[in-house]
């Protein structure tokens, strides 16, 4: 589940997908001992929440239970979560005798649900991908059953394989032998509801066709180490006990005479031929490996003996190869070739036994897929294949030695079962078809966002409430706390009741009863209002939502009246969709209920501190470029000059979506008309221009991209303002807009700060930086804030009256990102360096000014601090900030 980058040529068990084509990958399962929640965080959240799904349904279902995730010799594979429960014995005549039931879960989470679809080769893989089959046939039989807190495979109930996305089509699957068989049985935890009409969650489980089962046979952990073994040989690698797989088997490799421990190679008896099934399954994928990577040519000149007469296939000779097998290539650019004429004289029956291709034989590859893989062959056939794979194990083995670790094939006493494991320990008909009736693919399931509204609805549930965020909170919270242990265990389910309980309790005491349900029930049994009544009580709690206030005091003489009052209030104000964060529910009534002019003047701020409140409300839909530009230019110009009703426009609405190709081609054809258009045209584009940098309430395009962190329409707008000044020569009134407190940058700039955007903050200063000029930034940096006129602006909002500097330097991640954004990576020639010059200068301009009293160094990092003092040394840099003011030097310093 966490993510770790591994050894580009290793999986998890030592082998790599292919012994020699190495690919780099990424580990998403759990190392052997739990470490908590770790990198991948939509993946850990899709994980967490699933655990809080199984909790809450799991008391539901009145489940004695315990939950647990990552526990150490449990799961294997499949221990991202593990859900322990008793269920009555079936065996026993009484209900009071219990046994114990498992269902492991593996959680695979995508962000592109569109994309992701799993395909036959992600689940035949033999690699540690997300869906490898073989990976989890492994897991199960060698740490679910066999593990060190094994269980019987009775006590399984299913290995699921969780995930957000779905299959491929169902035919391309079945080409390679995959067919799924949904599951209509009712699943207590893992139900859902249809998510979209493209997204319906199902489970799976996979027929036991023939393909998949002969695909299956190959799945062994003795096949693992026969591909391990391979691949370090093949690469002239060490065998050392650091890998898994030969952790498990070397004492059996050297014990049953398979590795001679002293000349380092295979026993000549085991070279030669010992009926043994681990010779056979090695001579096996040596044998596909290498004649995988064969080529054949046709015009060497030397003759291959033979009677011109055509053979039968026993007649063929493993000698006739003895001296033609080439060489295993020791790099990638060297090439394997032999003379296909060996096999000139058994051309006929080769072609009929489907052993060569038709119509192939002059190719490099004439051999058939199947006739490789010693999958639906002849008996002929496979008599021919035998006879190859023999030879090309001994002519390929025969030379090679190996690299041994020091304590390689010594017994250790202290070893585990899982250490000390046989070459004989192999699968078969029964372990394939266990697995299958135990492994379940729940896919389509809701992401993890669309997994947060089903928490929600399901503590709702058990609360018997309207909203349920903050008991939703709690309970997410104190699971991740338990999530992250290092060590993991179990929570039982009286654990979980305990968990759900406290969230009611914590609700009570912070009087969220009020809006229940079960209260609003009672209280309408006793009494009701009238509409009027109602909204009486709406407008004054309309007031504590505008307020700086949390708590309003609303007196009565009739408390359990004026309560049914409140409720059915905050029913009203609910319709209207007040929801929580204060900007949210100040736009709303905004919107609904006061005039016009001062939602436009609060657009701003609100903006700025909760962008995505407007994407419902003001319709900030996509733009239909296409259409838009396939109109006359004037028809254009005039509706990028439109404002609706919140004098919202198309720019604000590209901004707002970050619609790149749409600002490039509005930008373009602004640039045309002001250079080649004519003048009424001409006059058009400039007020164009106009609206995309001044409002008389600041609320532009540009704040819009800066508020949805659309860096790059930002950067396009301000590089196109930039050339259109320069082309004007008035660059020097574009410095004066920005510095301007009216201005469009100063404006938006100003809000982020004040509601602590620090994304917002970010994309206008980065912007003006590289694009502008780091000139330009100081003295934007320099320049005074917004003067105090709260007056104006109907006592909603604050200001300050010092520097954009000095505001910034009052919050610390603001202060932190300025740092980032102003100190100069340089170059001497000889070094990189960081020129902190300029960010010492504005430290001391600051305490210069009239504000110097508010600044202090406490938000000054350990880092920063450095670099501040690197330029000219510690004792020079406190005397200049005592030579300033002496006491404000100390205040600073303090």
């Amino acid at each position: 589940m966490p993510t770790k980058r591994k050894k580009q040529a290793e999986t998890e068990h030592g082998a790599s997908a292919d012994p020699v084509e190495q690919e780099q990958w990424i580990d998403e399962s759990p190392s052997a001992k739990s470490t908590g929640l770790k990198s991948s965080l939509h993946g850990n959240v899709f994980q967490l929440k699933l655990l809080v799904l199984f909790l809450i349904r799991g008391i539901k279902a009145k489940y004695q239970f315990k939950l647990g995730t990552e526990i150490p010799g449990m799961g294997g594979k499949f221990d991202d979560l593990i859900f322990k429960y008793k269920v009555p014995d079936k065996d026993s005549m009484t209900q009071e005798v219990q046994t114990e039931r498992y269902r492991y879960l593996q959680a695979k989470h995508k962000q592109n649900e569109e994309t992701g679809k799993i395909t036959a080769a992600d689940l035949l893989n033999d690699n540690d991908g997300h869906f490898s089959l073989p990976k989890y046939f492994r897991s199960y039989y060698g740490e679910v059953i066999d593990g060190i807190k094994g269980c019987l495979p009775n006590n399984v109930r299913d290995c699921i394989i969780c995930t957000n996305v779905g299959f491929e089509n169902e035919t391309k699957l079945k080409e390679d032998g995959i067919e799924l068989q949904p599951l209509n049985d009712w699943d207590e935890i893992l139900n859902f509801d249809k998510v979209s009409d493209k997204k319906s969650p199902i489970r799976y489980k996979l027929k036991k066709t023939k393909a998949l089962r002969w695909e299956m046979a190959q799945w062994s952990a003795v096949h693992l180490l026969a591909k391990t073994l391979l691949e370090k040989v093949t690469h002239q690698k060490e065998i050392a006990l650091t890998s898994p797989i030969f952790k498990s088997y070397h004492v059996a490799l050297v014990e049953e005479n398979v590795i001679d421990k002293e000349k380092k190679n295979l026993c000549s008896k085991f070279l030669k031929g010992d009926d043994s099934r681990f010779r056979e399954i090695l001579s096996e994928i040596t044998f596909v490996h290498y004649w995988e990577k064969l080529n054949f040519k046709y015009d060497d000149k030397k003759k291959i003996r033979h009677d011109g007469k055509n053979k039968l296939i026993f007649q063929f000779k493993e000698t006739l190869l003895k001296h033609l097998l080439p060489k295993y290539p020791k790099n990638k650019k060297q090439k394997m070739e032999m003379d296909f004429r060996v096999f000139k004289d058994f051309y006929d029956e080769l072609i009929s036994e489907k052993v060569l291709v038709a119509g192939k034989t002059w190719k490099k590859k004439p051999f058939a897929k199947n006739f490789i893989k010693g999958k639906d062959l002849t008996e002929k056939g496979s008599e021919f294949r035998g006879k190859l794979r023999n030879a090309v194990f001994t002519h390929f083995w025969k030379d090679l030695t190996f690299t041994l670790s020091p304590k390689f094939g010594r017994e250790i006493i202290s070893s585990t079962p899982d250490e000390n494991k046989s070459l004989n320990d192999l699968v078969g008909e029964k372990e394939i078809g266990d697995f299958l009736d135990k492994l379940v693919f729940a896919v389509h399931t809701p992401n993890e966002v669309q997994l947060d509204e089903i928490l929600k609805t399901e503590v709702s549930d058990r609360y018997n409430l309207n909203e349920s965020d903050f008991q939703s909170d709690f309970i997410l919270r104190n699971m991740l706390d338990w999530f992250k242990k290092k060590e993991s265990t179990f929570m039982s389910s009286a654990e979980g009741i305990d968990i759900l309980e406290n969230a009611k309790k914590k609700m009570k005491s912070l009087r969220l009863t009020a809006v229940s349900i079960d209260y609003q029930r009672k209280l309408k049994e006793v009494c009701g209002f009238n509409e009027e009544s109602i909204q009486e009580m709406a407008e004054k709690l309309k007031q504590l939502l505008i307020s700086e206030n949390s708590v309003k005091r609303i007196t009565s003489e009739l408390p359990k009246r004026t309560a049914v009052k409140v409720i059915a209030a905050l029913k009203e104000l609910r319709q209207r969709k007040i929801r929580q964060g204060r900007g949210r529910r100040l736009l709303k009534i905004l919107y609904r209920e006061v005039p016009e002019n001062l939602a436009i003047k609060v657009f701003g701020l609100l903006f700025s501190m909760e962008p995505d409140i407007f994407q419902d409300n003001f319709q900030f839909c996509t733009l239909e470029t296409r259409d838009i530009f396939k109109r006359e230019t004037n028809e254009i110009l005039h509706l990028l000059l439109e404002r609706d009703f919140y004098t919202i426009t198309l720019l604000h609405r590209a901004a707002f979506n970050n619609e790149i190709d749409a600002i490039e081609k509005i930008l373009f054809l602004i640039q045309e008309n002001l250079i080649r258009g004519d003048d009424r045209y001409k006059t058009m584009a400039e007020q164009v221009v106009n609206v995309m940098c001044y409002d008389e309430n600041g609320f532009t395009p540009f704040y819009v991209a800066a508020a949805r962190g659309n860096e790059n329409v930002y950067r396009k707008m301000l590089f196109f303002l930039k050339h259109f000044h320069e082309k004007q020569n008035t660059s020097d009134t574009l410095e004066k807009i920005l510095t301007a407190t009216n201005g469009f940058v100063h404006h938006a700039l100003s809000d982020a700060m004040e509601s602590e955007n620090l994304e917002m903050f970010q994309v206008i200063l980065s912007s003006v930086k590289d694009v502008l000029g780091h000139n330009t930034l100081l003295k934007l940096l320099k320049s005074n804030s917004r003067e105090n006129v709260s007056k104006n602006r109907y006592d909603i909002l604050e200001y300050w009256s010092d520097t954009i500097f000095g505001v910034a330097c009052r919050y610390k991640d603001l202060f932190q990102t300025l740092a980032k954004i102003v100190v100069e990576q340089k170059d001497n020639g000889s070094e990189a360096y960081q020129d902190w010059s300029d960010w010492n200068d504005l430290i001391f301009h600051l305490i210069e000014s009239e504000d110097f009293n508010r600044f202090t160094l406490k938000y000054v990092s350990a880092d920063i601090l450095q670099g501040m003092l690197s330029q000219k040394g510690s004792n020079e840099w406190t005397k200049r900030l005592l030579d300033l003011r002496l006491w404000g030097g100390f205040k600073a310093l303090s």
